[in-house]
């Protein structure tokens, strides 16, 4: 007996994407192994939502396809294997029915993200795939025409090889960065990480006056950049900025810290509202302005106003400018932006371009999308058909 353990198919992770690939696969008829290495599987999917797991959006592919912009064509494959649609029936059928909230995000009827664990953990243990925790992954290499996975404890010998880390948002939670070291001694190039949907830092603005103060409805941009404006809701914390609108532009300030600008955020506290009325407003003093925004924040608009000219008070208004020193890191942050590069993996099969019978999955790839549902949806498609096309080299 060979002193290797062996199988035909290994998942290196056991997040939603390995999950995912490992479900894929075992329903297509392979043996599968997933290699973790913490206690549990699935630990980062338990904060989708703030625990509620909005775990897809209510759209159509093609959507997805156009809000990720240049890398929207990579996608199309695994969206086509696993769209919305499809994957709120396949989790409906894992007994974790689902509801479509207004904004169009889509959460278990429970509202509980450990629901959605469960049901793929124990689909995983009816087919039969193998979930190995506490598994340190230190190396990956090619032996004549099989994989050996590398290990603290035991090598792994395999047929095809998944590689499903994730990215470095939240290394407490199993994603620390590790499969890129992997992914390189392939041979594969790994666009430069950055922290995504995390809270940004700011310098020389006021902040101790708008602390755990909440501005709704506001229009984000960054100055000097054509980059997509987000709208939504801000919130002023003691180190800074937060809140949806915040954490949605926070991928494209932390690509340009990393590339050594300056980055200023604009705010327009109030794009919806006419210049006539918010000029009307500032005339009427701090009182007559709180009507239209919260008191704190309408009594330092006001003071900015007071010393613009006239051309320029509605633009105190229009474009309050926030300066940005940096984010909190990837320990705050929800999802990495860059990764293994896209140019090196076949979009109709996740594979790699440069090694046979390896496979790529999730956030290792380089891959992100806005908040809503659209980062845990590219994972379940890209872990569905990765697993998929595993499955099918070996019949």
């Amino acid at each position: 007996m060979s002193r290797f353990a062996l199988t035909e198919t290994i998942i290196v992770g056991g997040g939603p994407s390995g999950m995912m690939a490992a479900l894929s696969s075992s329903l297509s008829g392979s043996g599968v192994t997933i290699l973790e290495h913490s206690a549990a599987p699935g630990n980062k999917l338990l904060l989708s939502g703030g625990g509620r797991c909005n775990f897809t959006h209510a759209c159509e592919a093609r959507d997805i396809v156009r809000l990720l912009g240049k890398r929207g064509r990579f996608i199309g494959h695994a969206l086509a294997a696993l769209d919305p649609a499809a994957t709120r029936n396949l989790f409906a059928r894992l007994g974790v029915p689902s509801r479509i909230e207004a904004d169009g995000r889509v959460v278990p009827v429970s509202e509980r993200a450990t629901d959605v664990r469960l049901a793929l953990t124990d689909a995983l243990s009816r087919e039969g795939a193998r979930i190995r925790t506490g598994v340190d992954v230190t190396g990956i290499e090619r032996i004549g025409d099989r994989w050996r996975i590398l290990t603290a404890a035991q090598p792994f010998d395999a047929d095809r090889v998944v590689l499903a880390t994730g990215g470095m948002s939240f290394p407490s939670t199993g994603s620390d960065g590790s499969g890129y070291t992997l992914a390189r001694s392939i041979g594969h190039s790994v666009v430069h990480p950055v922290p995504g949907e995390v809270p940004l830092l700011t310098t020389g603005f006021p902040l101790d006056r708008l602390q755990g103060l909440t501005v709704e409805g506001v229009e984000l941009s960054v100055v000097g950049c054509k980059l997509p404006r987000r709208r939504g809701n801000v919130l002023f914390t003691h180190f800074g900025l937060s809140g949806p609108a915040v954490l949605d532009i926070s991928a494209d300030v932390a690509e340009l810290l990393a590339g050594g600008r300056e980055v200023t955020l604009q705010i327009n506290l109030l794009p919806d509202v006419d210049e006539d009325i918010i000029a009307q407003a500032l005339d009427g003093g701090p009182g007559s302005l709180r009507r239209l925004m919260p008191s704190r924040l309408a009594a330092l608009v006001h003071e900015s106003a007071s010393v613009a000219n006239a051309r320029e008070r509605v633009e105190t208004v229009r474009c309050l400018k926030v300066r940005i020193a940096r984010t909190r890191g990837f320990d705050h942050a929800m999802v990495t932006r860059g990764g293994v590069s896209l140019t090196e993996v076949d979009p109709a099969t996740m594979s790699s371009r440069l090694a046979d019978g390896l496979y790529f999955a999730g956030e290792l790839l380089d891959l992100d999308g806005p908040m809503g549902g659209f980062n845990l949806q590219m994972a379940w498609s890209t872990g569905w058909l990765a697993g998929r096309s595993a499955a099918a080299r070996g019949t």
